[in-house]
């Protein structure tokens, strides 16, 4: 219905003031349970696209290490949770395309997008967030939310339902850790046709600079098999423990039951 009738709208989001068409507000919940209320897998919601392909690189190379998170196969990986995939989709009938900003608004509204839905939900979704100025908006929410602060000791922070919000964790020495940092100074300054890696999100100089895209595609995937990702451990073992910890919550409530 909604790539069909969606063509009268251009599968824009209606305005503010508008009320969206029933058929909008349908495949939201549909999308919102499918999703994010009773995925088939943990789910991982990154800040974008080139988090996720960090964040699969490295569990590729680290998986001897993680085998909950994933397995080898005959040569093959695979994977035992999934990434939420931005799309058009997602931008204009859930409000989410990338960013903390999003991210912010899905933790505020988590509860309320969420109701109404009643089968069992036995998956996480585990939003990781950089921890830099950035995400002071959201994770002041968290703190609202939790009555935690977001610092060590806390690695991760439950929120509700299933949803959990994992900051990315601090590097000793730097007052700010982003995904990024996780990499080795060696890969972070790697060189494309005499380019400098632009890791801001905003406007790059094409001829002295590549992007954080490119940075994924052309240094990272291509060449993981040689690049040290151990610094990302503590991330990954964190996304095992909160798979763990919701894990022993749906136990204890079907214990119950």
């Amino acid at each position: 219905m909604f790539q069909v009738k969606g063509r009268e709208t251009s599968h824009r989001k209606p305005p503010k003031d508008v009320k969206a068409p029933g058929f909008y507000r349908l495949y939201t919940r549909f999308l919102n349970f499918t999703t994010l209320y009773a995925p088939l897998l943990p789910t991982i919601v990154c800040e974008g696209k080139t988090d996720n392909i960090y964040l699969k690189a490295a569990l590729q190379s680290r998986h001897a290490l993680f085998p909950d998170l994933i397995e080898s196969i005959g040569g093959e990986f695979r994977l035992k949770l999934k990434f939420f995939k931005y799309s058009r989709s997602s931008e204009v009938l859930q409000n989410l395309s990338g960013g903390t900003g999003e991210l912010n608004v899905l933790v505020n509204d988590y509860e309320n997008r969420m109701k109404g839905f009643s089968a069992p939900t036995d998956q996480p979704v585990i939003i990781i967030a950089d921890s830099d100025k950035g995400s002071k908006t959201l994770f002041e929410t968290v703190k609202r939310k939790t009555g935690l602060n977001v610092a060590p000791p806390h690695r991760f922070f439950h929120i509700h339902s299933n949803l959990y919000v994992v900051p990315i964790p601090p590097i000793a020495g730097q007052e700010e850790t982003a995904i990024e940092d996780l990499f080795s100074n060696e890969v972070l300054e790697e060189k494309l046709d005499g380019k400098t890696f632009n890791r801001t999100n905003g406007p790059s100089d094409p001829v002295k600079e590549y992007t954080k895209a490119t940075f994924a595609t052309d240094v990272v995937v291509k060449k993981k098999a040689t690049i040290d990702f151990s610094r990302f451990d503590p991330l990954l073992a964190t996304i095992n423990e909160v798979i763990n910890d919701y894990a022993a919550k749906v136990a204890a409530l079907k214990a119950a039951a």
